[in-house]
């Protein structure tokens, strides 16, 4: 009988180990579970779209109102009455950027085209009044009256450099002017015939 009992203490004194063995293992898989969940979600972020694909794209007040609208070839600008006060655009002719008033009307445009920039200036009724346009050594400054007639112009090259004003006719009136030759002035009558030459 000893040796029954001292098999039954060794094989229950080995289940007694087992079970202490069995515990810790199950307590560092739970361990090194815990921990490597904690890696994989640490090492995480949110995922990101690399784009978005939409024809059109607004930002909006905390009250909704549109402040913003993103178009395919524009961007505009609107202010806290949706109405649109600056806009990027772009089309084959070029690109450029135009300001409005509360009423919508252009005040001011900046266009870039295959000529080179142009800048224009509006009155309060959408006319354009002052435009300057620089094209390759070339620049001209243009004035406009109400009617939308260029009255007064100012142009510059790398050669001449020249004044031309208009009646309402548009019909070249006088023009002075310096090139290599030297200077020059011309006054003309209504029909556009010269009356006075110099030199």
């Amino acid at each position: 009988m000893t040796g029954i009992k001292s098999s039954l203490h060794l094989i229950h004194a080995r289940l007694e180990n087992l079970e202490r063995q069995n515990r810790r293992l199950k307590q560092g898989m739970i361990l090194l579970m815990s921990l490597g969940g904690a890696l994989c979600f640490m090492g995480q972020s949110p995922a990101v779209e690399k784009s978005i694909s939409a024809e059109r794209i607004m930002a909006v007040r905390p009250d909704g109102g549109e402040r913003a609208v993103l178009m395919a070839t524009s961007l505009s600008l609107l202010d806290k009455n949706g109405i649109p006060r600056a806009m990027l655009s772009h089309d084959e002719s070029g690109s450029a950027i135009s300001f409005h008033d509360e009423q919508r009307n252009a005040v001011g445009l900046i266009r870039v085209d295959d000529l080179g920039p142009q800048l224009s200036f509006y009155d309060r009724n959408g006319r354009v009044r002052v435009v300057l346009d620089l094209h390759g050594e070339e620049s001209l400054l243009t004035f406009f009256d109400e009617s939308e007639r260029g009255r007064v112009a100012l142009g510059l090259d790398a050669n001449q450099a020249g004044l031309l004003i208009r009646d309402a006719t548009e019909q070249n009136r006088a023009y002075l002017g310096y090139d290599a030759t030297g200077t020059h002035l011309s006054l003309s009558d209504e029909g556009g015939q010269e009356v006075y030459t110099k030199p």
